[in-house]
């Protein structure tokens, strides 16, 4: 993702040079592939974690999800985790 949002920044900071009148929208589809991009590792970062979650030791994972706040834990779909969800187990 990366290194597409390198090629869409430099390709539009091409037509821009080119053609000034290109320049207010390509500044847009500059933020949009900017945006992309961070939701791209935000989403990396997610998933490493969750998987990193399913993972660890339960002791250490149950002490994780405990540090959310309360309204954070009711979102969590982490079975085997929590005392009230059944046992985890890999598919």
């Amino acid at each position: 993702v990366d290194a597409l949002y390198e090629q869409v920044y430099h390709e539009l900071l091409t037509y821009m040079a080119n053609d000034p009148s290109t320049i207010e929208r390509a500044t847009h589809l500059t933020w949009v592939a900017h945006n992309l991009e961070r939701i791209a590792d935000r989403v990396t970062n997610i998933s490493e974690r969750v998987v990193y979650l399913a993972r660890v030791d339960r002791t250490t994972a149950f002490l994780c999800v405990v540090r959310l706040q309360p309204e954070e834990r009711d979102c969590l779909d982490l079975p085997g985790l929590l005392p009230s969800a059944p046992a985890w187990s890999p598919r």
